[in-house]
């Protein structure tokens, strides 16, 4: 029930569906690092987390496919200071979930996809932070939709392709001094 994974490295990983998971568990996450995690696998996956706590803090995820997915979780999860580099897919992607995303590094992913992406348009309402990103050289920096209470702030989206922070079918939206 709970789970503590620190200073490991996981190299060309083709299990499914991702290089550490975390199913309706605890954990911490620390010092990580993922790389080459193949097909449709994540690199660090959270999903079905009801009301549990999960970190993950200042993991490295690169070369792979998605580097952090969080799935139907409502738990308090903190993804804070990670590097995400290389993805044929998303930087981070949360679907019907909530989290903060704070102060991660995020550059090159896939065509036409985000660094950072929510989706959640089945949830019950609750504030989200996004905030203190550095994102570089993405199609969207920030894409958000079907999102209530959220707060945008402090990111720095640079090089986007099409739009820096893209919000769409959402409610109660802050979007504060960011630089893009």
């Amino acid at each position: 029930t709970n789970i503590t994974v620190s200073t490991k490295e996981l190299k060309t990983i083709n299990s499914s569906p991702a290089g550490i998971l975390i199913d309706k568990s605890s954990g911490t996450l620390t010092g990580n690092t993922i790389t080459g995690a193949q097909g449709k696998d994540y690199g660090i996956l959270i999903q079905k987390n009801t009301n549990q706590t999960v970190s993950v803090k200042n993991n490295e995820i690169t070369h792979g496919y998605l580097g952090i997915g969080v799935l139907n979780s409502l738990g308090t999860i903190d993804l804070t200071g990670n590097t995400i580099t290389d993805m044929t897919s998303n930087g981070i992607w949360l679907w019907e979930s909530r989290a903060l995303i704070d102060g991660n590094t995020i550059s090159n992913v896939g065509d036409k996809l985000a660094a950072i992406q929510v989706n959640s348009e089945k949830i019950p309402s609750g504030t989200m932070m996004i905030k203190n990103n550095k994102i570089n050289g993405t199609y969207w920096g920030i894409y958000v939709t079907g999102e209530k209470e959220i707060r945008v702030e402090g990111n720095t989206v640079t090089k986007c392709k099409d739009v820096g922070i893209r919000v769409t079918k959402s409610a109660s939206i802050d979007v504060v001094n960011n630089t893009v």
